[in-house]
């Protein structure tokens, strides 16, 4: 039986939990996160997308300096589903 190796990214999710778990995760943040996610109608593929942005943005060395707030994110989704 042959092994299969996949070099897909961990889900965007997981990753910030990981990240959260072993204290490199900024203060704040994935709960910041899941409370944005909670005040919006965000659909599960937009959560993810929102998280892997956020990964990304720590990849580049930049960091959100604050979440955004419940409003602007629902108008962001509201503009991307347009």
């Amino acid at each position: 039986m042959a092994s299969t190796v996949t070099s897909a990214r961990p889900h965007a999710l997981s990753a910030l939990l990981a990240q959260h778990i072993a204290g490199d995760l900024e203060d704040g943040a994935l709960s910041s996160m899941t409370e944005l996610f909670e005040d919006t109608d965000a659909s599960a593929t937009e959560r993810i997308a929102f998280a892997r942005f956020y990964l990304d943005l720590q990849k580049t060395g930049e960091s959100p300096e604050a979440m955004p707030k419940a409003d602007e994110l629902a108008d962001v989704l509201a503009i991307a589903r347009a």
